[in-house]
């Protein structure tokens, strides 16, 4: 807990990195010329935890025994590990930060290190303090660490940092995810439809064979249009609606609990356990996100019996209060 001699808004991030908008991801094709070899060795290098030494000497090895074998054919091949990586992207997307070894505040790259020693650092040591806003002088420590070290080169000195942390670029995994094959699919899918496969139960108390109100049935309703994209009534208005619609029948077996992983979430059905039945839901309104209360009141099954065959839904009924006017 913090003190009120604390700052709630430290910030050990550094500062911001500017990457241009055109950064595109590509993804390599492993069945072209030798890039399956590449791969298996940097396969071979994680699944045995060598160093990069020694897997870059196994690289040069096997480059020595494929241009033995067939010169023509492998005379491209690979040089080095570094060449290895950078053939396959593996470290064109991944960002570089400096760390302060004593407060572990990140830095730039750029800001502690140089690359020609006519350069001057930017910063030399951290600049972290701590307790900042200390009335007591003498209390506010600032560490000053030194997190760069001298690198002699022939025409001087440059400096390169301690330690560095290294982290991929979130634009670039988010391509990546992006381009897994059937995702943009599932996202279209999906979108608007909350729905979740899942392996856990409903708990008691339950009550089955219930007819829902009429009210809740046209809800229900309406939920598989959305979901199915087909046409669905209930019972008393299958006479009035398409040809092709699909019965929704009334009966649902009710429960008052569920149990999703070590987490038990409750439900106005079970008196014992009115208080624990209240959650937050939020709503995305023209890009606008509002939060509202909202009541469990219970959970339940229901089949659906569709021309690919029958199949259980395990849903949940809630009431959310609407924003009262002044």
């Amino acid at each position: 807990m913090l003190n009120k001699y604390e700052s709630s808004f430290i910030k050990f991030d550094a500062s911001e990195n500017v990457y241009g908008d055109n950064l595109k991801v590509s993804i390599p094709d492993f069945s072209e010329g030798f890039n399956w070899i590449v791969l298996w060795i940097l396969l071979y290098q994680e699944r045995f935890r060598l160093s990069d030494m020694t897997t870059d000497t196994l690289v040069k090895f096997i480059r020595y025994l494929l241009v033995n074998l067939i010169a023509n054919t492998y005379n491209s091949f690979l040089t080095s590990l570094y060449m290895t990586r950078k053939s396959l992207s593996v470290c064109a997307h991944i960002i570089k930060y400096a760390v302060c070894e004593k407060c572990c505040k990140l830095y730039n790259v750029s800001e502690v290190s140089t690359d020609e020693y006519s350069q001057v650092l930017t910063a030399s040591q951290c600049t972290y303090v701590d307790f900042p806003n200390h009335p007591m002088a003498n209390q506010r420590v600032q560490y000053s660490v030194k997190f760069a070290k001298k690198i002699p080169i022939t025409n001087g000195i440059v400096y390169y940092p301690f330690m560095v942390f290294l982290i991929v670029s979130l634009k670039h995994q988010l391509q990546l995810m992006y381009n897994q094959k059937g995702f943009k699919e599932d996202v279209e899918e999906l979108a608007g439809i909350d729905s979740k496969s899942f392996s856990d139960t409903f708990l008691n108390p339950k009550n089955t064979n219930i007819n829902l109100l009429k009210e809740i049935l046209d809800l229900l309703v309406e939920y598989y249009c959305n979901a199915y994209d087909r046409d669905f009534a209930t019972l008393s208005d299958i006479h009035i609606t398409s040809p092709n619609a699909i019965p929704v029948l009334l009966r649902v077996n009710i429960y008052g609990q569920l149990q999703f992983d070590s987490e038990v979430f409750r439900s106005l059905y079970s008196k014992r356990h009115v208080k624990s039945a209240k959650i937050l839901f939020q709503f995305l309104h023209n890009n606008t996100k509002d939060l509202y209360p909202e009541i469990v009141q219970f959970y339940f099954e229901h089949i659906m019996h569709l021309s690919e065959g029958s199949k259980k839904y395990l849903l949940v009924f809630v009431k959310w209060y609407l924003l009262a006017k002044n």
